[in-house]
């Protein structure tokens, strides 16, 4: 397995990237952003995110397979939320990064 200078596998580069590659959808960040720290069935996301509810569900779908969103039950409905703080300081920190504005050269 080779590896770059600072250690990284080319199988682990190719996760990532996968990884990321699931934050460029906007749909998604949306639906992401609207989890955050709450938890939310697919009917209440579509709502606020502005969405249909099957375009919600096809979303939920991808970023379950990604581990990005977990899913559990009560009663008969469905809910979800954020995998985990990892997701969350992922978004925090990008909306910082973007919001920095002039401060950057």
């Amino acid at each position: 397995m080779e590896h770059t200078r600072k250690g990284i596998s080319e199988e682990e580069l190719y996760d990532i990237s996968e990884f990321l590659r699931m934050f460029s959808e906007p749909s998604r960040l949306k639906i992401l952003f609207e989890l955050a720290g709450q938890t939310l069935c697919v009917n209440h996301i579509a709502e606020r995110v502005g969405m249909t509810q099957s375009a919600v569900s096809h979303q939920l779908a991808v970023m379950r397979r990604a581990d990005l969103v977990r899913a559990s039950r009560r009663g008969k409905l469905v809910v979800y939320t954020v995998a985990d703080g990892h997701i969350e300081k992922l978004l925090t920190v990008a909306r910082e990064h973007v919001n920095e504005g002039d401060d950057r050269i």
